[in-house]
């Protein structure tokens, strides 16, 4: 890792862990804390306000990105925008796995939905006391709930429809590895391509990792991420500084190399000759 990426985790240390210290707190008190004392009423309602701040403030961070994707998608599908047109020659496509697609995907969300309208309609039949459940966890599990039916609406159009999740060709590139892009990007509009390791989510036991990925950095950004609605443009923003910090202020779409498994050096190929053939500089690892 270089001397940013190391910043980068050091700054979200700041963020998570006090998160986490005043979870545990919670749970500590919760189990060990004592209920005779005016102390100990006070330390447990300060202690509770803290916990129930946090999951308010996660809850309503992660209904905020859901919202912008979901809007995203459902406005692109009613308005046709999903359509693939005017794309080119094709020189290479690649597709996910048929069978994770078309079978394991959907049947794995279809049990999760018929799990979350379960605990939504009958928690009692569970011996669950709804009641008990306070504000921030209503909001993160109506957050789970809404996400699953989503994932599930997204999943079978995706077994339904079984494109191709990248398509390189004659006139530019699609990525839509989570069923949303900008659209075909033109190599002519393309600055350059940089292969770079970034930072990624790594296991419980190993931290943040370093993933490979091929950097595309746009002429005019604003013309593709432009056509985002404006809570995605925002979001998009905010994770693209993220990026740049890491690649010297360079970068706009980012492609990781395992979606592509083992045909991301003919990705990488193919993609550093079109570009240079329009002009746009590479820097490969």
């Amino acid at each position: 890792m270089n001397d940013e990426q190391l910043k980068i985790i050091r700054t979200l240390q700041w963020i998570f862990y006090p998160i986490a210290l005043i979870m545990l707190a919670a749970f500590a008190w919760q189990m060990f804390g004592g209920q005779g004392s005016l102390l100990s009423e006070e330390m447990m309602s300060l202690v509770g306000s803290l916990e129930a701040g946090v999951m308010f403030a996660l809850a309503g961070l992660f209904w905020l990105v859901f919202a912008a994707l979901a809007i995203e998608f459902v406005g692109k599908e009613m308005s046709g925008a999903m359509a693939r047109k005017d794309m080119g020659a094709v020189r290479l496509e690649i597709r996910r796995p048929k069978t994770m697609t078309i079978v394991i995907f959907p049947l794995a969300a279809l049990v999760l939905v018929a799990g979350l309208n379960v605990l939504a309609f009958s928690a009692g039949s569970l011996n669950i006391d709804v009641s008990a459940v306070g504000l921030g966890g209503k909001l993160m599990f109506g957050l789970f709930y809404a996400i699953g039916h989503f994932m599930l609406i997204v999943l079978l159009l995706r077994a339904i429809r079984n494109r191709p999740f990248f398509i390189l060709t004659e006139r530019g590139f699609l990525y839509e590895p989570g069923d949303l892009s900008p659209g075909l990007v033109l190599w002519q509009d393309i600055a350059g391509l940089q292969e770079a390791d970034l930072l990624a989510q790594g296991t419980s036991r190993t931290g943040p990792t370093l993933m490979r990925s091929l950097v595309v950095d746009l002429k005019e950004p604003d013309r593709y991420i432009g056509r985002y609605n404006p809570l995605l443009r925002q979001l998009h923003r905010t994770l693209i500084g993220v990026l740049r910090i890491q690649t010297g202020g360079r970068g706009d779409i980012v492609l990781e190399a395992p979606d592509f498994g083992e045909r991301y050096a003919a990705v990488r190929s193919l993609m550093a000759d079109s570009i240079r053939a329009a002009g746009g500089k590479t820097d490969l690892l």
